[in-house]
This record gives structure tokens, C-alpha cells and sequence, in this order.
């Protein structure tokens, strides 16, 4: 979508200045929307299959999980009760 204007005054040069001008813009905008559009939908996909990986652990895997975490089983019950996602800890919060 970079450097545009140069074509389209290229183009105005060369043809009628207002049909060129509708022409751009209508491309511009179309194309802005599509690939904005097609950003979004990715970025759904993307999050609808981390939620579906996440939501598909059962309890013995979220237990397990959690014993690596070295969490306390009252911990790992209430997270377990709650329908809570475990989390690796960060290098800095270890």
C-alpha cells in the first residue's frame, strides 16, 4: 500500500484526472478492507485453536500440570474447581 500516490499521479497524467482518482480510491478501500478483513480472521483462527487446545486437558493432565509448576494441591484443586488455565511461569517470576 506504499507509494500509491506516485502511480496515481502517473495515471492522472496520462487520462482523465477524475476517473483515475475513483479508480485509486476505490482499489485503496477495497483492498484496506479485504486485508484488513482477512487480518481478522486469521487472527480468530489462531485464537479459536489455542482455545479449543486448552480446553480439551483434562483434569489429570491440569493436575499433572501443575505438579510441575510445584503449585500446593489446595491450590491445584481450586484451580481445577474454578476451571482456571495454568500458566508456565516467566524466568523472572521464578
Amino acid at each position: 500500500m506504499e507509494g500509491w500516490t506516485a502511480i496515481m499521479y502517473m495515471f492522472m497524467d496520462a487520462y482523465n484526472a477524475t476517473v483515475v482518482i475513483f479508480y485509486f480510491i476505490a482499489c485503496i478501500v477495497t483492498c484496506s478492507l479485504f486485508l484488513l478483513n482477512i487480518t481478522v480472521a486469521v487472527m480468530l483462527n489462531q485464537y479459536d485453536e489455542l482455545d479449543k487446545n486448552e480446553g480439551s486437558m483434562d483434569f489429570g493432565e491440569l493436575e499433572d500440570q501443575a505438579k510441575r509448576c510445584k503449585l500446593p494441591s489446595r491450590l491445584i484443586k481450586f484451580i481445577i474447581e474454578n476451571d482456571m488455565v495454568l500458566q508456565k511461569p516467566k524466568k523472572d517470576e521464578e
